[in-house]
């Protein structure tokens, strides 16, 4: 079965950005949550939650969480870019054992 160029650079760019999303996806979500709380005139911090009422809800705990989320891009960015790099040499590698098959 052979798979051809465009076949194979959609497999492997689907995987590189999936990578690259779920690396990124803590330090969005605590931007995100921060960008959303300013716009509703709350306060958000990782020092506690405080009250914020959005559509008649108190969203405080919420927009917390997703704002101390932005801790664990410490770890999910650095692990990424390992995977990338990862990822980049089994791209290679199989370019390399592709071209020598031929």
């Amino acid at each position: 079965m052979a798979i051809n160029r465009g076949s194979l650079a959609l497999r492997y760019g689907l995987v590189f950005f999936a990578i690259v999303i779920l690396a990124l996806l803590p330090a969005i979500l605590a931007i995100g949550s921060s960008i959303f709380a300013d716009s509703i005139g709350c306060q958000v911090d990782e020092g506690s939650s405080h009250p914020c009422l959005f559509m008649g809800s108190d969203i405080g705990d919420t927009l917390n969480f997703l704002f101390v989320m932005g801790w664990f891009a410490l770890m999910t960015i650095p692990a990424g870019a390992a995977a990338l790099a990862l990822w980049a040499s089994v791209l290679v590698l199989h370019l390399i054992l592709r071209r020598l098959s031929r």
